[in-house]
């Protein structure tokens, strides 16, 4: 499932999943997904958001996944139903910025946008408090 992934897009997923464990969560959420960014490619963020709305950010998705028991390592993560949703939207994304290739590559600005379409979710909330939105990402992430 995660051969179409960038490097850069395979590691947020990584950290996504040490967040999750770190937390204590028995399902990889979109707020897991969002810290794995923050985490992997900053730089990505920067492009739309100051350092200090990335801080916020992370603090307040920190600060309401909260922080329970640690899980080990070899405990297995899946992806929750909003998760999987943000990830499809992603691999839409991707698809859709590049109809030429069948196998387009999933980059982390794709996460990011996949992130954002899932919609009920406090990560996109997060997000769009900032002053994020969807089409903002798209079309950025379109032009580079």
């Amino acid at each position: 499932m995660f051969e179409r992934y960038t490097e850069k897009a395979h590691r947020a997923l990584f950290f996504a999943r040490l967040e999750a464990r770190r937390t204590g969560s028995r399902f990889i959420q979109p707020e897991h997904l969002l810290l794995g960014l923050i985490r992997e490619d900053p730089e990505l963020l920067l492009e739309f958001l100051t350092q200090e709305q990335i801080d916020t950010a992370q603090k307040e998705t920190e600060a309401k996944l909260g922080s329970g028991e640690p899980l080990p390592a070899s405990e297995d993560l899946p992806l929750s139903d909003t998760a999987k949703r943000a990830l499809a939207y992603a691999a839409e994304e991707s698809q859709r910025m590049d109809r030429s290739l069948l196998l387009k590559k999933i980059e982390p600005g794709h996460l990011l946008v996949g992130l954002l379409r899932e919609e009920n979710t406090a990560a996109a909330d997060l997000l769009r408090r900032q002053g994020l939105d969807a089409i903002t990402v798209q079309r950025k992430i379109s032009a580079s």
